[in-house]
């Protein structure tokens, strides 16, 4: 496996187009098994969830802030997490990794969770792994808007989420860690759509 910038790196550049990604914190996992403890809808059932784009996966690397603390979603084709509780994900952020593998077996749920989530009921045996030290990191290299907030400003967020034109205002509005740091920062113009959770 071929270390590349703080990260191990199993992927193989012609293969991606087909790939899909699973952002983990577990390390090294021989198959990832639909499990019972995130369960998105009950008639759903337990599912394995992966995505085409690799910046989506990011956004599950490291720690898992629940719904409380975190807010995520898509502006005009760019990934954004709010995260309420900075000292505590920085802390908590030991990175993780991204499993690749084919699109076999999953389906695109149009209805439920994010548009870039596909699912399979059926678990999968991972055939490319990239490892990360750190999840933000991760994220901020891959483009995701990261945005650390106070605990107000994100159930404000949270009750206009689903107005994509507040949505954008609202990020508009704000400073980024990109933006801070000059990685990656990215703009929401454009047609006013979104798809958060």
């Amino acid at each position: 496996m071929e270390k590349i910038e703080g990260r191990e790196n199993s992927f193989e550049e012609k293969e991606e187009s087909h790939m899909l990604y699973h952002g983990s914190s577990s390390e090294f996992l021989d198959e990832l098994s639909p499990k019972n403890e995130r369960i998105r809808d009950r008639n759903e059932g337990p599912m394995v969830f992966a995505t085409p784009d690799k910046a989506f996966a990011t956004m599950f690397l490291g720690p898992r802030p629940d719904d409380s603390w975190s807010a995520k979603g898509n502006c005009n084709g760019v990934y954004y997490i709010l995260i309420s509780d900075e000292e505590r994900y920085r802390e908590e952020d030991k990175g993780g990794i991204i499993y690749g593998f084919p699109n076999e077996g999953f389906i695109q749920t149009q209805n439920k969770g994010m548009k870039a989530e596909w699912a399979s009921a059926k678990a999968v045996t991972p055939t490319a792994t990239e490892k990360y030290s750190s999840a933000l990191q991760a994220m901020l290299e891959s483009g995701v808007q990261v945005y650390f907030v106070d605990a107000t400003t994100l159930g404000q967020f949270k009750k206009m989420q689903k107005n994509p034109e507040k949505t954008m205002r609202m990020l508009q509005g704000m400073s980024s860690e990109n933006k801070k740091l000059g990685i990656n920062s990215r703009s929401f113009q454009g047609e006013q759509r979104a798809d958060g959770s």
